[in-house]
């Protein structure tokens, strides 16, 4: 396997506001990259895992070949948020929990853009086809708000992505975030995942591979000793929530491996008898099952750096 086929390149691309650096904050359990509802990410932010960092370092330049004259210094939003505004390219060094607990030490990275649409910064488009046309991606995580589903933006950029993949082939894993923004009482998850999947047939996209997540809530899960009063009260809520309404959250994805599928349903079942309501509804957040789905690439697509068996493999709870 050659040095290029050593690195694993995962582009985490949507329309702005879908919740990509909340999504990411999430993957890396602290709120690190600037996240807010309105256009926030305008640059291109290079996340490279490194297992056996202790703490998140960045650095920062106007080129991607700049960066390597740049010294690291340690990373915090305030830090990354001054940074967005002025410099196009960031990168960011530190330890993915779900990616060491796979062992997978090195030779990931994950690649934050901003949202294409942003009608008051043509900048954010240019960068994000930048990333798609040299980022050598190997996967693609396509996120969707879910509370502004299918609207025009997003038919545009799907058109642009599916146009881009034509000529560069790679998985493409579509995230329907923030679920949790639905109603149990009054709307149905699992007609929301049939839509998507009906939209995207029309887009002559087949057998899409969709993952529900709350990317929001699984953050709060994972910075539950930091969180406000008002965030804890928001989880506590979810909680309730699924206690109450226990079917509304489960298999939130369509089409992933059916070893991943019996793995999440024999892990519910067992949550649900020994009474784990708090396991069970960060697992409810989909977060879990979404690092599961990109594993499940990475040990296809890139075998040799991973280290854990495939048989050993589990959708974390932590």
């Amino acid at each position: 396997m050659n040095e290029k086929a050593q690195k694993f390149t995962i582009g985490i691309v949507g329309v702005m506001s879908a919740g990509k650096s909340t999504l990411l904050n999430a993957l890396m359990g602290r709120a690190l990259l600037p996240a807010r509802n309105l256009a926030t990410t305008a640059a291109a932010m290079y996340i490279y895992h490194d297992s056996d960092a202790a703490q998140f370092t960045a650095r920062a330049a106007c080129t991607r070949e700049a960066l390597e004259d740049v010294c690291f210094e340690l990373a915090d939003r305030d830090l990354l948020d001054a940074w967005n505004d002025v410099f196009p390219f960031i990168e960011i060094r530190g330890c993915l929990p779900f990616l060491r607990d796979a062992g997978i030490h090195g030779s990931v990275t994950l690649v934050d853009t901003p949202g294409p649409n942003n009608s008051m910064d043509e900048r954010h488009g240019l960068t994000t086809r930048s990333v798609l046309q040299f980022g050598d991606i190997s996967l693609l995580l396509h996120v969707w708000n879910a509370s502004q589903l299918a609207t025009r933006d997003d038919r545009n950029f799907l058109r642009e992505v599916e146009a881009w993949r034509q000529t560069s082939p790679v998985p493409e894993l579509f995230v329907l975030n923030r679920m949790d923004c639905f109603d149990p009482e009054k709307e149905s998850l699992a007609e929301s995942l049939k839509s998507m999947q009906r939209y995207l047939a029309e887009e002559n996209v087949s057998f899409p591979q969709i993952t529900g997540t709350s990317a929001r809530l699984a953050l709060y899960f994972r910075m539950r000793e930091a969180l406000s009063a008002r965030e804890r009260e928001r989880l506590e809520d979810f909680v309730e929530e699924c206690g109450r309404f226990r079917d509304f959250y489960e298999r939130a994805y369509a089409n992933v491996d059916p070893v991943l599928d019996g793995a999440f349903t024999e892990l519910v079942g067992t949550l649900k008898r020994e009474h784990r309501m708090q396991e069970l509804s960060f697992l409810n957040t989909g977060v879990p099952m979404l690092e599961a789905v990109i594993l499940d690439h990475v040990r296809r697509l890139c075998p040799k750096i991973v280290s854990q068996k495939e048989e050993d493999a589990c959708i974390r709870l932590s």
